[in-house]
């Protein structure tokens, strides 16, 4: 699972490298800014979607090979999680304890807030694992409708927090207001999913 998920990682990285700039560039040549700005956090959450949820796809040989316990269909969504978590986590709030030292963000944060960015990738976790259950229930039964709940899904978790970040709402300047409106429900969700998946 850790493996898989630095592999997508690193593709998700590579692709918003190269096609990020180009794209936003011509949806906002292409359409109105009301539109153009949803289709650029849409296109982008997509992408979300298309490595994290693919990267399944080209290891499903692998993968199918071998009946899965409930133990081991949520390990390999936890691991593909969890390297996302401690690494991202860790930088943001070193960087979030850092800038809190400086004074920079002193009219827009408190020392317990330098602690939302690690609580936000704890969050991410549920969110991680429902998605890989979902996709190895697709891969082993031949249930594709699966893949594709997984693959809105994720999509629309990363479509929604860039939405935060780039529409200039308030809500990206209070940090646990945003964690708590953004990844809660989404975590919720995972939640959900995985207790529904185990009975089956």
């Amino acid at each position: 699972g850790a493996v898989l998920g630095v592999v997508a990682i690193a593709l998700k990285f590579g692709f918003n490298l190269v096609a990020n700039g180009p794209v936003d560039r011509w949806l906002h040549a292409a359409l109105p800014q009301t539109w153009a700005d949803p289709a650029y956090w849409c296109y982008v959450g997509s992408l979300t979607g298309v490595c994290e949820c693919g990267i399944f796809l080209v290891a499903a040989p692998l993968i199918k090979r071998r009946q899965w316990s409930w133990r081991e269909a949520l390990s390999l969504g936890v691991g593909f999680g969890a390297i996302e978590a401690l690494v991202f986590g860790a930088a943001a709030s070193v960087s979030a304890f850092s800038a809190n030292q400086a004074g920079a963000w002193a009219s827009v944060t408190t020392w317990s807030e330098t602690l939302s960015p690690a609580f936000e990738r704890l969050l991410t976790l549920p969110i991680h694992a429902a998605a890989a259950v979902m996709i190895l229930r697709a891969l082993i039964d031949r249930k594709w409708p699966w893949f594709w709940v997984s693959f809105a899904y994720k999509s629309a978790v990363d479509s929604v927090a860039l939405w935060l970040i780039l529409s200039g709402t308030s809500l990206f300047y209070s940090l646990w207001l945003r964690e708590w409106l953004c990844f809660a429900p989404f975590a919720l969700i995972g939640v959900l999913v995985l207790l529904y998946l185990r009975r089956r």
